[in-house]
């Protein structure tokens, strides 16, 4: 709904991702660039991984099939969204670091049927990270 919506506003055919993402190019988006980038340097490997993967599994259009709602994490004590995929071989249950944006992006994707094209490389990319050879040994 809120993608048709945007395209519908923007007069655009064709809306790239991350301007329905990112809050610089579109007021109803769900987070700043700046914001997304202070939320994913917070994650650790594992969360990373994860956050990957829920880009990866979004853009091949697998299905949520739980209730996204924050919890709390039993080891670590950190608030975190469970995301349930249903893929052809199984369910991938992923532990997300919660961020309200973020819920509201799953939600969406769940349940107004948004269409996300897009990977978390093109996302940190947009939002001005950039690999270089410096870091690239980290």
């Amino acid at each position: 709904m809120l993608y048709k919506d945007f395209k519908k506003a923007t007069g655009s055919k064709l809306v790239e991702p991350v301007n329905l993402f990112f809050t610089e190019h579109n007021q109803d988006g769900y987070k700043s660039k700046p914001e997304f980038l202070d939320w994913i340097s917070i994650c650790t490997e594992s969360q990373f991984n994860n956050v990957n993967d829920m880009f990866t599994f979004m853009r091949k259009k697998f299905k949520v099939t739980n209730r996204l709602t924050p919890k709390t994490d039993p080891k670590s004590g950190e608030d975190i969204i469970w995301v349930n995929f249903n893929l052809p071989n199984g369910t991938r249950n992923l532990p997300i670091p919660y961020d309200e944006g973020i819920l509201r992006f799953l939600s969406d994707y769940q349940q107004a049927g948004l269409r996300f094209d897009a990977d978390l490389d093109l996302l940190l990319a947009e939002a001005g990270f950039k690999l270089d050879e410096s870091n690239s040994n980290l």
